[in-house]
């Protein structure tokens, strides 16, 4: 199911482990889009590698961060897993609103995402249940969370970041798309993968 609706991103069939440490792997939570709103995010990160030569962000599907990366241990992913199954059930769909583009110098473009107070509390409440697998939020340069959509980041160059934030930031750019659960993701040693999936049951 995830193969059709994700288009390019699989599901983790098996645990893959960090190169250091097998029995620890690098995780975060997010919301990912269907594969109709991926196709537009694809088509803005294919853009952006052939005018800026920044690809970096292909390494993870179009998505809205909740618990930045992590490492945690492959023992302890049971309760990982049941934490986020007891999550879901009291949290209702809702719909996710872009409009336009911005940027975090001196290297990150992304898509706005409108920072609703079902998103904000969604997030907050996430990452206060988190803290109980001792899972902590780390702040992007101690600014408080700021939901977006990145599109170019680590490997884009100053120069070529000052050239695609006015590029950008003028442009129209709007979407709405329902969020219907969410989404651990896996690193597997190049890139990031879906590894499963949590339905809003509220």
């Amino acid at each position: 199911m995830f193969n059709h609706i994700y288009g390019l991103f699989r599901l983790s069939s098996s645990p893959m482990a960090l190169k250091n440490n097998p029995a620890v792997s690098k995780y975060f939570i997010a919301l990912v889009p269907l594969e109709s709103i991926q196709n537009e995010i694809l088509k803005l990160k294919e853009e952006i590698k052939e005018r800026y030569n920044s690809q970096a962000s292909f390494n993870s599907p179009g998505h809205i961060t909740l618990m930045m990366p992590f490492e945690f241990k492959e023992s302890k992913k049971p309760n990982l897993i049941y934490l986020l199954d007891s999550f879901v059930e009291k949290q209702l769909p809702f719909e996710v609103k872009q409009d336009g583009f911005g940027s975090f110098e001196p290297r990150v473009i992304f898509l706005n995402v409108s920072a609703d107070d079902v998103l904000l509390t969604m997030q907050k409440k996430l990452g206060f249940q988190l803290k109980e697998l001792r899972i902590f939020e780390k702040n992007y340069k101690n600014q408080a969370y700021r939901p977006h959509m990145t599109i170019a980041f680590r490997d884009l160059r100053k120069p070529q970041f000052y050239e695609a934030r006015a590029e950008f930031e003028n442009r129209d750019f709007n979407m709405t798309w329902p969020a219907k659960g969410l989404f651990l993701l896996k690193h597997d040693g190049k890139r990031w993968q879906i590894d499963q999936e949590f339905i809003f049951k509220g």
